[in-house]
């Protein structure tokens, strides 16, 4: 059986297209999620956009793609394991995401999510992945599987 890994932040929802609009900031101009790595950027922007990224208020008006709310498919073909991991700067914004998760998509369950906390640099990849589905390239790199 296959396991596939949905990454949360710009993939099953629009944290950026919604940080861009907040702060008026256009989307190209921070298109990874390593701010400090952006030369595009303002100190001050930087430092904006990494506000909203540390607040679980953010994460509460974000919209999930359409696509979002059928990830579980694959796994009622009794074909795959589907899972939802996402890497968060404080614990608050985990359970926001996990609690959004089980409200709002459909046969979403507790033990399909896997939220860790982690400082930017210190993203943690799931482990056991067979695909995976992430928006970060640098992200990408760090799953065994490649």
């Amino acid at each position: 059986m296959l396991t596939i890994v949905y990454d949360m932040d710009d993939v099953l929802n629009n944290l950026n297209d919604y940080v861009s609009s907040a702060l008026e900031i256009p989307i190209q101009n921070f298109s990874i999620f390593n701010i400090s790595k952006i030369d595009t950027l303002t100190e001050n922007e930087k430092r904006r956009i990494l506000e909203m990224y540390s607040n679980p208020n953010t994460f509460k008006h974000l919209a999930f793609r359409d696509s979002a709310y059928r990830i579980f498919n694959a796994a009622r073909t009794g074909k795959a394991n589907v899972f939802i991991h996402s890497n968060n700067f404080k614990q608050e914004i985990a359970d926001v995401k996990t609690k959004r998760i089980l409200a709002e998509i459909p046969g979403a369950k507790i033990e399909n999510i896997s939220m860790t906390v982690a400082s930017a640099d210190g993203k943690r990849a799931f482990t056991g992945a067979d695909i995976i589905v992430e928006d970060g390239f640098e992200n990408c790199l760090r799953y065994e599987s490649k």
